[in-house]
């Protein structure tokens, strides 16, 4: 199966810093699918060393990684985010995903840990790549 989720520009994950750790064995205590808002701390815009924050997500290679309630959008590819669970006692979620990339869809699922302004992302494959938050000042300019 193609992986459309990884259309991400490559350069997007080969600077993003590795993790790793890789997934434990022991099953977590899992939560409600939503928080009372619908919303998360990773809801955001989200950068590497190469991106520039003042772009329009998925507008160009070096525009940011936009993380919505309803969908993340990459450069050249879109994901609708059907689910997500909170991983309690591990401060982490996971993100159940469709994903739209070169005319053809893919389910996707995404680790997610949220630490101060850093995003780390764990796919199913056990690939790893970590974001930094923008700038909240820029959406004001």
């Amino acid at each position: 199966m193609k992986r459309f989720f990884l259309l991400l520009p490559l350069s997007l994950l080969a600077c993003g810093e590795k993790e790793a750790t890789a997934p434990t064995d022991d099953a977590p205590t899992i939560s409600s699918s939503q928080s009372a808002e619908g919303t998360y701390p990773f809801h955001d815009l989200w950068a590497n060393s190469f991106t520039d924050c003042r772009l329009t997500p998925g507008s160009a290679e070096e525009a940011p990684i936009a993380i919505t309630p309803t969908e993340l959008i990459g450069y050249e590819n879109t994901c609708a985010i059907s689910q997500v669970v909170v991983i309690e006692g591990e401060g982490r979620y996971e993100a159940m995903m469709d994903c739209l990339g070169e005319g053809q869809t893919s389910p996707e699922t995404l680790y997610l840990r949220l630490r101060n302004d850093s995003l780390m992302v764990e796919w199913e494959t056990g690939e790893n790549v970590t974001w930094t938050r923008c700038p909240s000042s820029l959406e004001s300019e």
